[in-house]
């Protein structure tokens, strides 16, 4: 997988801009965590994913259905992306991100 980004974690309201090895299964905005938005997002380290708040599974399966809509339905999103989401959600409860 291709991870041609920047860390997401953020530290003091900076993001870490690292170059991203490691993705993880994350609340992704602190203002939508109460409302479980979930994500999938890009990290430098197991260590910063590890800081993220992980969503519950319903969270994360709700996140996958957004990202579906869209992209006009699941068959169009991207293989590696399916992948990447599948994988993550295939270990809750504790989800353990993966090195690309």
């Amino acid at each position: 997988m291709n991870l041609s980004q920047n860390c997401d974690l953020e530290i003091n309201g900076q993001h870490c801009n690292r170059p991203a090895t490691v993705l993880g299964l994350s609340a992704s905005m602190p203002e939508l965590w109460g409302s479980g938005s979930a994500s999938v997002a890009s990290f430098c380290t197991v260590e910063h994913a590890e800081q993220e708040p992980r969503p519950t599974r319903e969270q994360a399966e709700d996140g996958w259905a957004d990202v579906a809509d869209m992209c006009g339905g699941q068959q169009y999103i991207p293989a590696d992306a399916a992948d990447a989401w599948q994988r993550l959600l295939s270990a809750y409860p504790a989800p353990v991100p993966f090195q690309a």
